[in-house]
C-alpha cells in the first residue's frame, strides 16, 4: 500500500540528489493490498494499530529500496517506446461475492459484461537496445492469497507474478520473438 509519508521522505532524498528533476509530478509510488506486507510504516494512526505503532525500521526499508530503484532507474536512461495495452483476461480472477454483488440496482450491473471487472492495462517499457525492460500493469484481482497464519512477509500473488515476469524476461531473447 502506498503511503503519503513514504513518498514524502522519497521524494525529499530525489531532490537533494537530483534537484527538481523528480518531483510529486512526475513520480507516482503505488502499491497492492496485502496482508502479509510489513506494518508500522504509514502515518495515520488507524493503519498502524496492528503494528503497535509506527515501525522505524519499517519505513526505513521502504523508502531506501524505493529510493534505490529511482537512482537505479536513473543511471540506466536509455533511448526507448513506452506501449500502452488493454484487453480481456477471462481466466483470471472471480467476483468474491456474486450474492452481494446482485443488491446492486439493475441499472447498474447492465452497465458491465461481467460482474467482475476484467480488464487488464499494461505499460511495457522496450529499450531499442535491448528490448523489454521492464512493465506495469493494473489488473483488478485480490491480492491476498496468504492465509491468516502467515507471519512472513512476502509479496503475494502479485509479487510472485512480478517475480516471475522478471525471471521470464531476463531469460528470453525478445529480439526472436
Amino acid at each position: 500500500m502506498a503511503s503519503q509519508i513514504v513518498t514524502l521522505k522519497v521524494l525529499e532524498r530525489q531532490k537533494a540528489r537530483y534537484g527538481d528533476l523528480y518531483n510529486e509530478h512526475n513520480v507516482a509510488i503505488s502499491g497492492i493490498h496485502t496482508h502479509a506486507g510489513p506494518g508500522g510504516y504509514l502515518q495515520y494512526v488507524v493503519y498502524i494499530v496492528t503494528s503497535l505503532g509506527f515501525a522505524r525500521q519499517s519505513f526505513d526499508v521502504i523508502v531506501d529500496g524505493i529510493e534505490k530503484s529511482i537512482v537505479q532507474a536513473h543511471e540506466n536512461l536509455r533511448p526507448g517506446s513506452i506501449f500502452v495495452n488493454k484487453g480481456e483476461i477471462l481466466d483470471a480472477g472471480v467476483n468474491r461475492s456474486p450474492s452481494a454483488y446482485l443488491n446492486n440496482p439493475e441499472a447498474e450491473r447492465s452497465k458491465y459484461k461481467y460482474n467482475v471487472d476484467k480488464e487488464m492495462t499494461l505499460l511495457k517499457f522496450v529499450d531499442k537496445q535491448w528490448g523489454p525492460v521492464g512493465s506495469f500493469n493494473w489488473f483488478a484481482t485480490h491480492g491476498t492469497s496468504m492465509s491468516r497464519t502467515n507471519s512472513l512477509i512476502s509479496g503475494d500473488n502479485k509479487g510472485l507474478l512480478a517475480r516471475f515476469m522478471e525471471d521470464l524476461v531476463n531469460r528470453v531473447d525478445f529480439g526472436r520473438c
